[in-house]
């Protein structure tokens, strides 16, 4: 079963916590998180490794993340920090 999570705003190091617990808690209950980041207004070096490292803890427990509707300002960071080697974009 499929999940979504929609992040709205800046995903940075004032809200990356509370997005990783997010996504872990949503990842025990269904194998496939698929993350929203239309809204996203900025993200930092923070809110990438909180993608990764949940990408990498689902991943251990079988589940999968996806990344959606990545706005074009967000997808130089994504790109720079994971090289798109590790998160799975869609789209």
């Amino acid at each position: 079963m499929t999940t979504f999570l929609r992040v709205e705003g800046p995903f940075d190091r004032e809200t990356a916590m509370r997005y990783r617990s997010r996504l872990i808690g949503l990842a025990c209950r269904h194998p496939v998180v698929v993350v929203d980041l239309e809204r996203v207004s900025r993200m930092d070096f923070a809110g990438v490794a909180t993608l990764l490292e949940s990408s990498g803890w689902i991943r251990q427990h079988g589940g999968d993340l996806w990344l959606i509707n990545i706005p074009p300002r967000i997808r130089p960071i994504l790109r720079l920090l994971d090289g798109s080697t590790r998160l799975a974009i869609v789209g």
